[in-house]
């Protein structure tokens, strides 16, 4: 069962460079669920950095979304495949997940302290290759300019997601916990009372019926 706590050592190691950039994210595809799990994929037009992603999905009360199965991953891919010209740029590069390497050749972790061998990772021919400069975010790319599963690692922030080699990072995906998305399904204390007085009225009514 993940975490859900997000893994402090993201935020440690991670500085939040680009926190200054011109272009606020937006919701771009809203409330997709899978295996009870709720995502939101959001872009950013102007590029935006892995900590900085990191912060705003935090921000949010999820987390860069964390994927633990093939299904899982092949249903996050799709999503983001099915709207590719917002969220991929225009070397292949997709959107930030909650994948991390936090210093050069170090092995990746994800931000919920999941275990990143909980299936063959769907690593990119040639990748990581921590080209850019240590801290790496880990997103969609499929060696090209093309949308898919596989991933790709690339750098936080200058010389990587913003201003980098190949291009800004477009956007990312953010995945909430069920508990997170039960509370907001759970009824206000004014909404229960209402409903007991409202079916405390109509059992009076049926005994008084029965009596008559």
């Amino acid at each position: 069962m993940r975490r859900k706590v997000v893994n402090l050592l993201s935020a440690a190691v991670l500085v939040l460079i680009g926190a200054g950039q011109a272009n606020a994210s937006s919701i771009l595809i809203d409330t997709q669920v899978f295996s009870g799990h709720t995502y939101k994929f959001y872009s950013n037009t102007a590029g935006i950095s892995w900590s900085t992603a990191s912060s705003e999905a935090t921000g949010a009360g999820g987390y860069l979304a964390v994927m633990e199965t093939a299904a899982e991953n092949n249903f996050v891919a799709g999503v983001v495949t099915t709207n590719a010209a917002t969220l991929y740029n225009s070397f292949g590069l997709g959107p930030w997940l909650g994948g991390f390497s936090a210093t050069t050749n170090a092995p990746f972790q994800w931000v919920n302290g999941a275990s990143f061998a909980s299936f063959p990772a769907p690593w990119q021919a040639g990748q990581p290759d921590w080209f850019e400069t240590a801290p790496e975010g880990l997103l969609y790319y499929n060696g090209g300019p093309t949308s898919g599963s596989n991933w790709g690692d690339y750098g936080n922030a200058a010389g990587g997601g913003v201003g980098g080699a190949v291009g800004n990072v477009l956007g990312y995906v953010v995945e909430f916990d069920p508990e997170v998305n039960a509370q907001a399904t759970v009824p206000e204390p004014t909404s229960m009372l209402l409903l007991g007085t409202g079916l405390a009225a109509l059992a009076a009514r049926r005994r008084f019926t029965k009596r008559s």
